[in-house]
Parts: structure tokens; sequence; C-alpha cells
């Protein structure tokens, strides 16, 4: 799924139900900090690369989840 969308609360990453799976936007916004070479970015980027469940967990989800990525279309 694709969790974002126009309008108030558009943004519903990690929000869908089991069974679904997320392109994870917060993958790809830690990615290009990291890669443009901001500070602090090595635990975030940790979490990210192990299928960011910290974002996942709560909606009874494993990190099957999480589609990794840093561009599209």
């Amino acid at each position: 799924a694709e969790p974002w969308d126009v309008g108030p609360d558009g943004y519903r990453l990690g929000q869908f139900p089991p069974g679904w799976a997320e392109w994870n936007g917060a993958f790809r916004d830690c990615v290009r900090r990291f890669w443009r070479g901001d500070p602090g970015q090595v635990p975030e980027l940790a979490s990210r690369l192990t299928g960011s469940s910290d974002i996942y967990r709560p909606s009874g989800r494993g990190t099957y989840a999480s589609i990794n990525f840093v561009t599209c279309h």
C-alpha cells in the first residue's frame, strides 16, 4: 500500500491492518538523510534496515510489512 494521501491525516504509515505491506516512507527519508551526511543517522538507519519494527509492531505486524525504497515512479 502507499500510505499517504492529501488532506488531514493523510500520512498513515504503519496503520494498515495485518496482511498489508506498505511503502516505508520513514526508510526513504532516513536513507536520504544518511546519504546527505546529516549527523546522528546511524541508530535510525539500523532500525530502518532491519524492518522498522517501531512502526509496524504497534499495529500487530512484523517487519515483513515494510517495503523499503528510496525512490519510485
